[in-house]
């Protein structure tokens, strides 16, 4: 009886140790799990940030490259402004060669005789540009401007009146360079504030950007 006994005790032991085990592994198996996924979540996270990291450098690369782009188009073009007031000022002294000897001649339009819309047009075609031998038409010219530069156009017409009958260079200092007026004239270098030009409206057209 006590061996039955002693049995019977050994064995409530060993059930009671193996519920306690079997609660253990179950306690575990359900610790484990949560253990899991939030060990998947860190290396997700890290993989989307990676991805973001890329995409944030690869949009300042774009930027960086539009930027570079920007400055490497303003000075082409501001290479080019340089380049094109060269040959502009060129022209002028050019033109200052044939001042007090090229007689004004109605429609012509070289050193060997030029009227003042044929002078104009001499100058451009010095300069590769070929535009109207006309002061009307050369007034029809654009774009117009308020700040006029060395090489553009000058235009002038009466007050209320829609066409031009006169044009010339501008050489800088309020002054321009033209053929004269009428036969008997010869090309000389004249100022807007002439009396000549006292009932005229006077406009300035750029056919070349320059600096």
């Amino acid at each position: 009886m006590k061996r039955l006994a002693t049995v019977s005790t050994f064995t409530l032991i060993l059930v009671s140790c193996a519920s306690s085990v079997g609660y253990s592994d179950d306690h575990n198996t359900l610790t484990d799990t949560p253990a899991t996924l939030n060990q998947a979540t860190p290396g997700s996270s890290f993989i989307d940030t990676i991805i973001k990291i890329d995409k944030e450098q690869t949009m300042l690369e774009q930027q960086a490259r539009a930027a570079l782009d920007l400055r490497i188009k303003k000075a082409k073009e501001e290479a080019a402004m340089i380049k094109n007031g060269i040959s502009m000022d060129q022209g002028i002294e050019d033109l200052k060669k044939y001042l007090g000897k090229t007689w004004y001649v109605f429609s012509g339009s070289t050193p060997r005789g030029w009227d003042c819309s044929g002078l104009v047009k001499w100058y451009y075609e010095e300069l590769g540009i070929d535009i109207p031998h006309s002061a009307t038409k050369q007034g029809q010219l654009k774009p117009k401007v308020k700040d006029p530069k060395a090489g553009d156009i000058v235009v002038f017409r009466y007050i209320g009146n829609k066409n031009h009958h006169h044009s010339a260079i501008y050489i800088g200092e309020n002054k321009v360079i033209h053929a004269g007026f009428k036969k008997g004239d010869r090309a000389e270098v004249i100022s807007l504030d002439d009396p000549a030009f006292k009932n005229n409206e006077i406009h300035f057209i750029r056919i070349i950007e320059r600096n």
